[in-house]
């Protein structure tokens, strides 16, 4: 399974090989990672008069393996996935064999964690199809035929009015590198800096009316939208207008029609789409029994996607719409060194059965996050008396200051959990610690 490789093969068994060398928009461009033929069928090269197929080799040798190809948005951008399943002047699409599947993730970033999410299904899958024989989910990419693989031109026209957008003006597209007459039997460069010419002929992505793309694999953040997604980011118009490499951009919607109209954005607003939030979960459960359906997430998966969604604020809730507050928050000890263990409690006022999650995250920290419970678990004194925790584990390498832990409660109607007394006009404070490691 190659992760996010855009159409490239890697540079390998080749003298003085550099294998995390690869090609994007102005970078790298004379490394030959993206060389004909990058189809799994047979292509023709109308410049070289070249026929190949990037399987030949495998096929050949009696083995051809079972393959997917995973790829971002920003591959489309930055490392030109549309030459994988098109042909090299980008007039058609090109078959794919039979043992390969290729996906593209969309609106998301190279670096994206969503590409893992659709990855552990997507391997799932992989491995039910070599051990018993399940067919995996059809391709899942944007296509010449339907109008959904175009031109920058074409997607400049469609892509709306954001505004403060800086709309790209080019991407990658891979030269056709000659190296030399020992490079393919070799791996011996003659040519350094190889000879140059013309460029392949890349595409990208369409976009709906609110910039999202409208192939691929959609999460409900693309089908349910709160903002616009791009596989591309422009650097500072300042020094460079170039993209930069393996990132995407995230513009959020106007909140509602006022702004949106105080703004001239063109894209409906958040409360204009969503007027409460029952109707925002419902097109997003939707998207993820859909997902699901078609074998492109895990049940754990499915639930984390929920919780993620049933956490936006931007609908506001009376104050006796929750049955249950915040009592007291709790970490102990509150000063530590680094290494040492602390533990996390919030106690809860109201009814037992109606807390769903607890969840804690360090504010400085992107990925620190952790889970509370009340199943009498990792730290949990004693189950089902309204009081979750969690024991957390201070990294050895953390440096001495002041940290905080966020909280994040909901009741099982997806509601945020706030507390008690704080609510004010829909409102409420959800709970926050300090700590401090010495």
């Amino acid at each position: 399974m190659a992760n996010c490789p855009g159409a490239g093969k890697g540079l390998f068994n080749s003298r003085f090989a550099q294998a995390t060398r690869h090609g994007s928009h102005h970078e790298d461009n004379l490394y030959p990672i993206d060389f004909f033929p990058f189809t799994t069928v047979e292509q023709y090269n109308p410049i070289t008069g070249e026929r190949g197929d990037g399987l030949a080799r495998a096929r050949k040798s009696g083995f051809l393996p079972k393959m997917f190809f995973i790829n971002s948005s920003t591959d489309y951008w930055t490392r030109a996935s549309s030459l994988l399943h098109t042909d090299v002047e980008g007039k058609k699409d090109a078959g794919i064999d039979p043992n390969v599947r290729i996906y593209s993730i969309s609106g998301r970033a190279h670096t994206d964690d969503r590409i893992g999410i659709i990855g552990r299904a997507l391997l799932t899958a992989l491995d039910q199809w070599v051990s018993h024989g399940l067919m995996p989910p059809k391709s899942q990419i944007p296509k010449i035929s339907d109008n959904t693989l175009v031109t920058l031109e074409t997607f400049r026209k469609t892509f709306p009015g954001i505004p403060g957008v800086q709309m790209p003006g080019s991407f990658y597209h891979p030269f056709r590198l000659d190296m030399g007459p020992r490079w393919h039997t070799e791996g011996i460069a003659d040519h350094v800096p190889p000879k140059t010419g013309p460029r392949y002929v890349c595409l990208v992505p369409q976009v709906d009316e609110d910039g999202n793309e409208i192939a691929g694999i959609c999460l409900p953040e693309i089908a349910a939208p709160l903002a616009t997604f791009t596989g591309w980011s422009m650097r500072s118009p300042s020094f460079s207008r170039t993209l930069r490499r393996n990132a995407g951009r995230v513009w959020p919607l106007p909140v509602t029609a006022e702004e949106r109209k105080k703004n001239g954005d063109p894209r409906k607003s958040i409360l204009e789409r969503y007027p409460t939030k029952a109707d925002y979960l419902f097109q997003v459960t939707k998207s993820l029994l859909q997902l699901k359906q078609r074998r492109f997430l895990l049940d754990q998966d499915v639930t984390r996607l929920l919780m993620e969604a049933a956490q936006q604020t931007y609908w506001p809730a009376a104050e006796d719409a929750s049955q249950v507050k915040i009592k007291e928050i709790k970490a102990q000890p509150a000063v530590v060194e680094a290494g040492d263990t602390i533990l996390l409690s919030v106690e809860f006022a109201g009814l037992k059965d109606h807390v769903l999650m607890v969840k804690a995250s360090v504010r400085e920290a992107n990925n620190m996050n952790y889970i509370l419970n009340n199943e009498g678990n990792n730290g949990d004194q004693k189950a089902g008396d309204n009081i979750w925790s969690c024991t957390v584990e201070i990294p050895a390498n953390v440096p001495a200051g002041q940290f905080h832990f966020d909280f994040q409660c909901l009741n099982i109607d997806l509601n945020r959990i706030y507390i008690k007394g704080t609510v004010k006009e829909g409102r409420g404070e959800p709970g926050s610690l300090t700590f401090t490691v010495k």
